[in-house]
């Protein structure tokens, strides 16, 4: 998913109230479920993280 432009954001954020925060992770913050892609990266990242420490 692509992040809106900085002037999309910012009517988003005045018509609507969404803080630019919430393009960080947007799925988030409308607490939707992760997609595929993110939870595999997730698992790989705590792999990884474990293998470092």
């Amino acid at each position: 998913m692509k992040k809106p432009s900085y002037e999309v954001m910012l009517k988003l954020s005045k018509e609507h109230g969404i803080p630019f925060e919430a393009w960080q992770d947007i799925r988030a913050w409308l607490g939707l479920p992760p997609t595929r892609t993110q939870l595999k990266l997730r698992e790989q990242a705590c792999r990884d993280s474990n293998i470092k420490s």
